[in-house]
């Protein structure tokens, strides 16, 4: 996972993010996940790629794909799983928070005799 950082007054696609919200933006990896504390009306955009979204209220994880958007509709805490080297950014208000989870305990390389 690499922290991209945030811009103001940036550009997603062809629409301009108003100068008074924040962009974050990251790259993922299989072998992590993103918890990102959002609020009601942020704003995810998958850039490319594909994720799995979940969140902490016991609705079911959604796929999303390269060019959708997710709207968060309560504060919440999106766990956010890279399925093929994504790259995600979120729109908001305030500073996002945001913590990483390693994900690769399951998967083990192992080598054949």
């Amino acid at each position: 996972m690499i922290a991209i950082g945030t811009a103001f007054g940036a550009r997603a696609g062809s629409a301009t993010v108003e100068p008074s919200r924040l962009v974050s933006e990251w790259d993922l990896s299989i072998e992590h996940s993103l918890q990102i504390s959002v609020r009601i009306g942020d704003t995810l955009h998958v850039r490319q790629g594909t994720v799995w979204l979940g969140a902490e209220s016991p609705a079911a994880p959604i796929t999303l794909f390269e060019g959708d958007t997710y709207t968060a509709t309560s504060d919440t805490v999106l766990q956010v799983i890279g399925v093929d080297d994504p790259r995600v950014a979120v729109h908001s208000g305030r500073p996002v928070m945001v913590s990483t989870r390693a994900d690769y305990g399951a998967w083990r390389h192992r080598s054949l005799p």
